[in-house]
């Protein structure tokens, strides 16, 4: 049906990063963990150069930048949350699956619940979609704009979506 997309994502040895979105697979380079279960492998300082580690209130955050490509990969504890170009232009699929959608259904202004690398917020206002970023973690933020290129146009808000209230706009005209 339009405007819905069944999302799925997995690991696949080698270390190939894998999201299904109804017509197959889109594969994106992924890079490995730098979570306690690899801490001192060598193979990994072959492969990343860590840039940032951060202890926060929600974790430890670190942002690597590969080696080869120069991308920039965004790791909260042992999971992955973003990549990108030097653009901030997310080389994840399942962000590209997300921006199609949004561009499809010509969403104007967008809610984010979780910024990460803050990749989807910039490709989305790179194409004049207001974008409010609401994250528990304000390191988010300050990452997001010293190395993925999160333009100081986007409103970023401390907060948690925890009982977050949202009406539909159809709900708020009858009012």
């Amino acid at each position: 049906a339009r405007g819905r997309a069944q999302c799925t994502t997995r690991l696949v040895p080698p270390h190939v990063f894998t999201v299904d979105v109804g017509i197959g697979d889109y594969p994106t380079s992924h890079s490995v963990s730098p979570g306690p279960s690899i801490r001192g492998q060598h193979w990994i300082r072959r492969l990343m150069i860590t840039i940032a580690n951060i202890e926060t209130d929600h974790g430890q955050v670190s942002v690597l930048r590969n080696r080869k490509t120069g991308a920039i990969v965004y790791w909260q504890d042992s999971t992955y949350q973003s990549e990108a170009d030097e653009r901030g232009v997310s080389l994840a699929a399942y962000v590209h699956a997300l921006y199609g959608l949004l561009r499809q259904e010509r969403c104007r202004d967008v809610l984010l619940i979780g910024c990460g690398g803050g990749t989807l917020a910039t490709m989305l206002s790179a194409h004049d979609t207001r974008v409010l970023v609401l994250d528990v973690n304000a390191w988010s933020f300050v990452l997001a704009k010293r190395y993925f290129a999160l333009p100081p146009t986007i409103e970023c808000r401390l907060g948690d979506a925890a009982g977050l209230s949202v009406r539909h706009q159809a709900e708020d005209s009858r009012q």
